[in-house]
């Protein structure tokens, strides 16, 4: 049966974040919040549709209750509180094209600039708030990451079994748009300049392929 989207209450919304008191610690998966950092993502950050696969609607802003920006990015601090915590992974932003724009623009002028993001997220958070990942040390080394991320949040550690281990490969393979238009990407100063500025705020070590 198709799935049919209804619309919904904000109470309804909210009670699905209901926590009961004996719980101290709890998480929310929202992988494009990290754009809400940047001015433009109201015509940046849209949802695309696959038009190869006969989809035909109208892409959609990501954040339609909350402005773009460092107002977006203030306005989640009064919701949630300036002592959340906050888990970012980055991956190679031809990867990301790969997967989100297989038949257009490798620009993706929402992903091509990830630093442009973090700084204004570190305008209204504290740096100490924020665990930086790197996806290809992620996907080497699931469990160390794991490890890192369970002491920094202040849970028990966890062991991932099989199940949740596999399957990784296929997140973790390289894009297959080209290495032309790889090299071209990194050609451009801009984007070179970018990945710097991201190394520099996160402490990370990209090694993307033809990005140096």
């Amino acid at each position: 049966m198709p799935y049919e989207k209804k619309d919904r209450s904000v109470a309804d919304y909210h009670s699905e974040f209901l926590i009961p008191c004996k719980k101290n610690i709890s998480f929310d998966a929202t992988p494009f919040y990290l754009y809400l950092g940047q001015e433009s993502a109201k015509t940046n950050c849209t949802d695309v549709p696959d038009m190869t696969k006969g989809n035909t609607r109208s892409a959609q802003y990501r954040f339609p209750r909350t402005p773009p920006g460092l107002a977006g990015v203030e306005d989640v601090a009064k919701i949630v509180g300036k002592d959340a915590k906050f888990l970012v992974m980055f991956r190679d932003p031809m990867v990301v094209a790969e997967g989100h724009y297989p038949n257009g623009d490798v620009e993706q002028p929402c992903h091509s600039c990830d630093a442009d993001s973090v700084e204004t997220w570190l305008k209204v958070f504290p740096k100490e708030n924020f665990f930086f990942i790197d996806s290809d040390e992620y996907f080497d080394n699931q469990q160390k990451v794991m490890d890192d991320v369970f002491k920094w949040v202040g849970v028990e550690p966890f062991e991932l079994d099989e199940r949740l281990l596999d399957p990784v490969g296929r997140r973790r393979a390289a894009s297959s748009r080209g290495d032309a238009e790889a090299r071209d990407y990194y050609s451009n100063p801009e984007h070179k300049r970018c990945k710097e500025r991201l190394e520099i705020t996160t402490g990370l070590k990209f090694n993307w392929k033809y990005a140096d």
